[in-house]
């Protein structure tokens, strides 16, 4: 199976503007996303993967590495083969409302990619991403302040879909729902990975979360891949002490269970 997603040696180092101190985000990471995989990247807050995924996206320049994507060296191709990374790859951010433009109709959000066609023929495309995502017709019409936060993560999945991408990054895509609404938008984004056959970069600090819902997962911390495997393999086994007290973190229902 072809390598949907490679990383070699990537690091980013940034340089305050003021001491002219570096601080190292991400250090010497390197691994493979086989296609059609779910591969988890998990670490808490500053562990370096948010990093990561915008290096892979091509919106942060590594220091040093390579990153390539869907057979794209992004950082060291031509320039036209960068344009075509937004057919490639997309992403599913963690607050979509941040990324939306509070004056937009939904129906032009989720059609800003397809910019070059028709009138009849982008609405018409919208109106099937927007049910295929769950959501109908009407939502089209709608401002992304008339919808509530699930419909709102429904309508970045959407707009990221409606690009035909073969990789999708997930940074975050459930945290800043509530807990009744994670549970949809991750069943969701497993069924359509089925059936578009996407490769999924799923980020989080959610370890029992990625549990569910990932074949493969690298533990970050420090900028740094403190552990890799499968998620029942690091669940019931961590080798490293910091993945260890992620998975003491998760909480336990009343039996025991995660």
């Amino acid at each position: 199976m072809d390598d949907s997603v490679v990383v070699e040696g990537a690091t980013k180092t940034f340089t305050s503007r003021f001491t002219s101190q570096q601080s190292v985000a991400v250090d010497d990471v390197s691994f493979r996303v086989a296609a059609g995989e779910t591969f988890g990247i998990v670490g808490e807050s500053g562990s370096g993967k948010t990093t990561l995924a915008r290096m892979i996206l091509g919106l942060v320049r590594p220091t040093s590495g390579t990153v390539i994507v869907d057979g794209v060296d992004v950082w060291a191709a031509e320039r036209a083969e960068r344009r075509s990374l937004p057919g490639r790859i997309q992403v599913v951010f963690q607050d979509p409302y941040s990324s939306m433009d509070p004056r937009m109709k939904i129906g032009r959000i989720v059609g800003q990619g397809l910019r070059g066609r028709r009138k009849h023929e982008r609405e018409a495309e919208v109106v099937r991403h927007l049910e295929l995502v769950g959501l109908t017709a009407k939502t089209a019409r709608q401002r992304p302040h008339e919808l509530s936060g699930g419909q709102r993560q429904r309508v970045a999945i959407a707009r990221a879909l409606i690009m035909n991408p073969r990789i999708l990054v997930a940074d975050e895509p459930v945290s800043a729902l509530d807990v009744s609404v994670r549970g949809q938008i991750l069943n969701l984004l497993a069924d359509l990975q089925v059936e578009y056959g996407l490769t999924t970069l799923f980020i989080s600090h959610d370890l029992g979360v990625v549990r569910q819902f990932c074949d493969q997962v690298v533990v970050m911390s420090k900028g740094q891949i403190v552990e890799r495997g499968t998620p029942d393999r690091i669940f019931d086994d961590p080798q490293d002490p910091y993945t260890a007290s992620l998975v003491a973190s998760i909480p336990l229902l009343p039996g025991g269970r995660t």
